[in-house]
């Protein structure tokens, strides 16, 4: 019998689905405690600059409209962490993609040197994106004389 079917036991596969779903519910809960931070910021600042009465329809209104431009208008304003989280993200896609698989275990790699081959490329192509920024701002300086 397959060991999925049996009671009791759990598929790598799902639990490879709850991990991606646990993981994207971190993103989820910090994008609507900002949304939710928002709110409660408009609802201060509209209930204290406008010293309304929120027992009113008009009232009611007025701030749902508010909360909804504030929204709508910040909507491209995501939290650091979750950018960060979004990228991480990203790149474990990519690998995902290229190798067919999650990160393995123990495929035989040293980690510890991967890691350190890795680190110093990343020297070496943020060094190079520095000389990059400073040959073009002394080209900049330059025309300007």
């Amino acid at each position: 019998m397959n060991s999925d079917k049996k009671v009791g036991t759990v598929s790598p596969m799902k639990i490879k689905r709850r991990k991606i779903l646990e993981s994207k519910d971190i993103v989820n809960k910090m994008l609507v405690t900002d949304l939710l931070n928002r709110i409660e910021d408009v609802i201060s600042g509209y209930v204290a600059f406008n010293d309304v009465d929120l027992e009113k329809d008009t009232h009611k209104h007025n701030l749902a409209e508010d909360i909804y431009k504030k929204i709508v208008d910040k909507s491209e304003d995501i939290p650091r962490n979750v950018k960060v989280l979004k990228a991480v993200e990203e790149r474990l896609n990519i690998g995902q993609l290229k190798y067919g698989k999650d990160i393995p275990i123990d495929d035989g790699r040293d980690w510890l040197e991967e890691s350190i081959e890795e680190a110093l490329d990343n020297v070496v192509y943020l060094t190079n994106y520095l000389l990059q920024i400073k040959e073009k701002r002394d080209a900049g300086s330059n025309s300007n004389n």
